[in-house]
């Protein structure tokens, strides 16, 4: 869950007019990225399914933003 809040957080900052952006994002790589945390929606923990179907969602606003 700690990767997919990084994740996050680096989507958030990511601004396409940066040329000096460390990470370049794309819609492509942000939906491959939140394929891969997709099973924390199923986790048996609350806590963890709900922060993590927040988290992708605001991966799926990002990537339809791009």
């Amino acid at each position: 869950l700690a990767k997919l809040e990084q994740l996050v957080a680096q989507v958030r900052e990511y601004s396409p007019a940066n040329k000096r952006a460390r990470v370049k994002f794309t819609k492509a790589k942000i939906e491959t990225e939140a394929k891969k945390y997709a099973d924390l929606k199923e986790s048996e923990d609350p806590v963890v399914a709900r922060e993590a179907k927040n988290c992708l969602a605001d991966l799926a606003w990002a990537a339809a933003e791009l």
